[in-house]
């Protein structure tokens, strides 16, 4: 390796370790606070909430009111091999339908 390249990848890793350290401690304080919520007597139910957000969506047919996706979703089924297989993943079907 030339001395100039070398030169240069020591300058460079000098200038940048004070703003990868401070980038370091902001994440560990960030990643700190998440599990601190996580530890609150309120964030079970926080939780909850958020998920059952998720979960009710408005429809075509009632599109003035929410309804649950589990009330009306029906999962996919495809034929592999020959046999009627639930689409959960695509990674699992690859070079496996049929025609």
């Amino acid at each position: 390796m030339p001395l100039a390249t070398s030169a240069v990848i020591s300058s460079t890793a000098r200038l940048l370790t004070p703003l990868i350290n401070d980038l370091y401690k902001g994440a560990k304080k960030i990643g700190a606070r998440g599990f601190q919520k996580w530890e609150e007597k309120t964030f079970p139910k926080k939780l909850a909430r958020r998920i059952r957000a998720i979960d009710e969506v408005k429809t075509i047919w009632s599109p003035e009111k929410e309804a649950s996706l589990s009330s009306f979703y029906y999962p996919s089924r495809l034929i592999v091999d020959g046999n009627p297989k639930l689409a959960t993943r695509l990674a699992e079907l690859e070079g496996k339908m049929q025609s």
